[in-house]
């Protein structure tokens, strides 16, 4: 992936490593994945090779990595320091070298992130008699808040999912299998121009019922309320979208009613976010709807979430706070976030899904796709 140039990810890094420093920790190593490509400009999916970018708490970042990389990392990232093994070569053992070289065989405290594998773990332990501990506050107190530049980036993100939205729904998809209708989508994602986030969900008649359902080879038939929920990727940034639509016949009984509280409880969770309020206070507004229409019990997960490089990322909209303490969470202009209220029959499922900025005084709305159950 070609770094953006108006990201200023040395800015992001320097901050990293304040944030460091303030929590007398060493060093930060991040393996691959997006917290990597957050701070670096260099993106590539997790696999079985020792590839971490270390982050000092004072002085120049260094990437480890192996050899075929290299050409890679240079055109993709800023950070002009690199050790590379070759397959001839012990990783572990280079990377016992490269620790030593920049000054961290002796460090006391290092965070790496919350993502990284087990083995490597492991080896790093064995390299550095050190304290670990995940570096997720750390990194989410920077990646919260959006720049503009990221913001561009949904932004395109969530037009594109628009654009797609409303094609799909114009389909004649009774007869189609939901593996067939989410092939579909992320084929008009791509032919669009963007990627896929690999997490496309057509859940149709009683698997709408299950939340976690993704797609399967059930056949589509008139009647079943479909919950699409998709988006896509430009340059990292994701977008996140639900739909539920009938294409063809009568919905089931009470699935109207059901629509309606779950639009009203998003409308007023939206309304609802502004600086200052917490994260709780979101999800107060959105499940109190639910609850006051009789479905208490039947909305099954947070309000919302937090958007951007990770498909749900905190902060998340939620009274509960096994999560990242998401509840008292104030919120702040600059996060982005998915609304998704929704209520779950025995036999079907209602979830309406739109994203938002958070601005100086309210939102602005990144979602615009026809928001009713019929097709169109």
């Amino acid at each position: 992936m070609v770094p953006d140039p108006t990201d200023d990810r040395q800015e992001r890094t320097e901050r990293a490593q304040a944030q460091l420093r303030e929590r007398d920790a060493d060093a930060l190593v991040l393996s691959k994945g997006i917290d990597q490509y957050y701070l670096s400009g260099f993106l590539t999916p997790p696999q079985k090779r020792h590839l971490f970018l270390i982050v000092p708490a004072s002085g120049e970042p260094v990437f480890f990595a192996p050899e075929p990389y290299r050409r890679q990392l240079e055109e993709s990232s800023w950070v002009e320091t690199l050790y590379t093994w070759d397959d001839t070569e012990d990783p572990v053992a280079r990377l016992r070298e490269t620790v030593a070289a920049i000054g961290l065989e002796d460090a006391d405290r290092i965070l790496v992130n919350q993502g990284m594998w087990g083995m490597y773990v492991l080896d790093l332990l064995n390299v550095v008699d050190a304290e670990f501990d995940v570096a997720t506050d750390l990194l989410m107190t920077l990646r919260r808040r959006k720049s503009e530049s990221e913001i561009d980036h949904i932004r395109e993100a969530c037009s594109i999912t628009d654009a797609v939205s409303e094609e799909v729904r114009s389909l004649d998809a009774v007869g189609m299998t939901e593996n067939e209708l989410a092939a579909e989508i992320e084929y008009r994602v791509r032919k669009h121009g963007a990627g896929d986030r690999g997490s496309t969900q057509v859940a149709s008649g009683p698997n709408s019922a299950h939340p976690p359902h993704a797609c399967s080879d059930r056949t589509i038939e008139a009647g079943d309320p479909v919950v699409l929920d998709f988006g896509c990727s430009v340059e990292g940034y994701l977008s996140d979208q639900s739909r539920v639509v009938v294409y063809e016949g009568d919905p089931p009984a009470g699935f109207v009613d059901a629509f309606e509280t779950a639009r009203e409880a998003r409308e007023a969770a939206i309304d609802a976010i502004e600086p200052g309020v917490t994260a709780a206070d979101v999800d107060d507004v959105a499940r109190s709807i639910i609850e006051d229409a009789g479905y208490e019990g039947q909305f099954l997960h947070v309000t919302g979430h937090g958007l951007g490089l990770g498909i749900h990322e905190p902060p998340y909209l939620m009274s509960g706070s096994y999560m990242d303490g998401g509840n008292e969470l104030t919120i702040e202009p600059g996060m982005v976030f998915a609304v998704e209220p929704a209520i779950y029959d025995d036999e079907w499922g209602v979830r309406v899904e739109d994203d938002v900025l958070v601005t100086e005084d309210g939102t602005e709305r990144l979602t615009h796709s026809d928001h009713s159950w019929q097709a169109l």
